[in-house]
């Protein structure tokens, strides 16, 4: 069995390893989730892209594809008999009832956009309290497996993350609540501190399934607090099925794992500032900047406000009004279409 700070560490050992992929996937989780930022001076902090999101829309389609055929189970008769073939039949009538159980086709559905999104589709199966065993999806984003061969599904051991709050650790592990070093300036009777969250990782290999709080770190709480441990053990249960109960399927590629939409990416990033670069030309289009042009040798100076719904004119001293006027340039809308066609074309 291990240590708590052993995990702990392989944690943050291949959290570093796996930053670059993790890196990717936040690219394309921003890209599906219309989080992509236009890096434009003038673009409101709340606005968003204004053009079609096709990324979004193929990656729905495809996987409502690919998650509306179940899988087919077959269970081949040992020998030929009656007896035989009707202990075949059971079992996989047993197979489609765990899957019912465990509402796969909901569950593939979820499983089938990671793995085009983000070219892993982690799920980790283990026995539940009724003794139905439980198909429970696992985020890539939260999923460290061991270093295995590119075939290999099933890593010898993997470190799940997820997250809780301090009110949840208490309801269910109150002595580690206790033990495991909490943030700065805390106090346990603050009621806004109960939703204070904290990592848990859950590890598994083919001896133990175990499961860790993470402390925080020295440099984030007062030193006058400095009390509690690093990292708890909040269960630690044998394997007796004596194999990892991870199973990480990956997108066969060349190198390294891509995503089915990681090409064209950059073609919607760069749509998206083309459209907003043209809807900045036509705002300015169709309310021009006004300068205030000073006559030689004078002060120029503003009178009064034009107020055309009053029939009363503008007035102006020692200077005069001159409007910049902008074009919008029709290239910009010429090039969204090619970049279009060349996104529809790498979805199909």
């Amino acid at each position: 069995m291990k240590a708590a700070e052993d995990i702990v560490q392989l944690y943050k050992d291949r959290l570093e390893a796996l930053g670059p992929d993790f890196a990717r996937m936040q690219l394309v989780s921003s890209v599906i989730d219309g989080d992509i930022v236009i890096p434009l001076p003038e673009m409101h902090k709340h606005e968003k892209a204004a053009t079609p999101n096709l990324a979004q829309q193929g990656l729905d389609q495809m996987a409502k594809r690919i998650s509306s055929v179940m899988p087919i189970v077959s269970y081949p008769p040992l020998y030929s008999s009656d007896a035989a073939d009707k202990i075949a039949r059971e079992r996989t009538q047993l197979t489609y009832g765990w899957w019912a159980k465990n509402r796969m086709r909901k569950k593939l559905s979820r499983r089938s956009r990671w793995f085009l999104g983000y070219a892993t589709a982690p799920v980790i199966i283990k026995p539940g309290a009724d003794g139905i065993p439980r198909w429970i999806p696992r985020s890539p984003l939260n999923t460290f497996p061991s270093d295995t061969d590119v075939d290999e599904f099933t890593p010898q051991d993997c470190i799940f993350r997820s997250q809780h709050t301090y009110y949840w650790l208490k309801e269910h592990h109150p002595v580690a609540a206790g033990r495991i070093r909490k943030p700065a300036n805390w106090d346990p009777d603050d009621p806004a501190h109960h939703d204070v969250k904290f990592d848990v990782l859950e590890y598994n290999d083919r001896f133990e399934d175990t499961l860790v709080v993470v402390g925080y770190d020295k440099t984030d709480y007062h030193p006058h607090s400095a009390l509690g441990s690093s990292a708890e053990i909040l269960s630690q249960v044998p394997n007796r099925a004596e194999i990892c109960w991870a199973v990480i399927p990956g997108r066969i590629t060349l190198n390294k794992p891509i995503g089915h939409f990681d090409g064209i990416l950059g073609m919607y990033q760069t749509s998206a500032e083309i459209m907003a670069m043209q809807i900045i030309a036509t705002k300015r289009a169709i309310w021009p900047r006004e300068w205030l042009v000073a006559n030689p040798g004078e002060t120029p100076k503003i009178l009064s406000i034009p107020d055309p719904a009053q029939g009363r004119p503008g007035r102006l001293m020692g200077g005069r009004l001159e409007q910049q006027k902008i074009d919008p340039s029709m290239q910009a809308l010429q090039m969204l279409n090619i970049i279009e066609d060349r996104k529809s074309t790498r979805l199909n």
